[in-house]
């Protein structure tokens, strides 16, 4: 398909919109050549996860390392309603529990 000049400005002025994100310049490095690998720029990229997220609603990736605000919320509702016991050590914590 074949633009004409006024077509392509219109489109590039509709991709006006601007990220700016403080990031390890060694990460920032090191995604951007294997982003390159597949093909993609930077801006390709988050323009695909971005219209990811509005088409679907979520994350493209899972992130089980952090808890999710549901898991917050819930950590922070039985937050100092539990008495839990402190051990010196996992052998100690082991014993109390009869498993060694």
């Amino acid at each position: 398909m074949e633009y004409n000049e006024s077509v392509l400005i219109i489109m590039i002025l509709m991709l006006s919109g601007r990220i700016q994100a403080r990031i390890d310049p060694r990460l920032q490095q090191e995604a951007e050549k294997i982003i390159t690998q597949f093909g993609y720029t930077t801006s390709k990229l988050v323009t695909v996860i971005y219209s990811y997220i509005v088409k679907t609603k979520e994350l493209p990736i899972r992130i089980e390392k952090i808890p999710n605000a549901l898991t917050l919320q819930s950590m922070r509702n039985i937050e100092g309603k539990m008495k839990l016991k402190k051990f010196k050590n996992g052998k100690k914590a082991l014993q109390s529990l009869g498993l060694i």
